[in-house]
């Protein structure tokens, strides 16, 4: 009898890891405990103008990129059992930079950000556009930063 609630025990603790918190993978992204596949694209839309992007996370250095007009750079990763994946990026052209989080292993970002594992962004001339996917549609997050307004 002391070997059945020992194996109750793990049953139970076995059921809550691999619980999934989301029924719709596509728009509850975000998974108690559990290793999933996630992408980041970055799209260059700017009208005649070269984008210059760093990203990386704590384990991984994505290095330096020049990425031509109408063209995008996408990389794929598997996300950590306790959700602390999170890259980010420094982007930049001759009108502007920025700094962002081009992924974050969290509920509210997955879900309420990106709207899935998927994490599309665009550059345009006035700013960063992420896409949404529930809507289907690109969303405005950040304007370019002027270079001669840095201090």
């Amino acid at each position: 009898m002391k070997h059945l609630g020992s194996f109750m025990h793990l049953f139970l603790l076995i059921a809550i890891i691999s619980y999934n918190f989301g029924s719709n993978p596509s728009v509850h992204a975000f998974h108690f405990f559990k290793i999933v596949r996630c992408y980041v694209t970055i799209i260059n839309q700017l009208s005649n103008n070269m984008l210059n992007f760093h990203c990386k996370s704590y384990l991984e250095d994505l290095g330096t990129h020049d990425l031509p007009i109408n063209t995008n750079f996408s990389w794929t990763f598997k996300t950590e059992a306790f959700h602390t994946a999170h890259y980010d990026c420094d982007a930049q052209w001759k009108n502007g930079h920025l700094h962002f989080d081009a992924f974050w292993d969290t509920e509210t970002f997955l879900d309420n950000e990106c709207g899935g594992r998927h994490c599309i962004w665009k550059a345009m001339d006035d700013g960063l556009y992420l896409y949404f996917i529930p809507k289907q549609e690109f969303v405005f997050k950040f304007p370019w930063i002027d270079w001669r307004h840095v201090v």
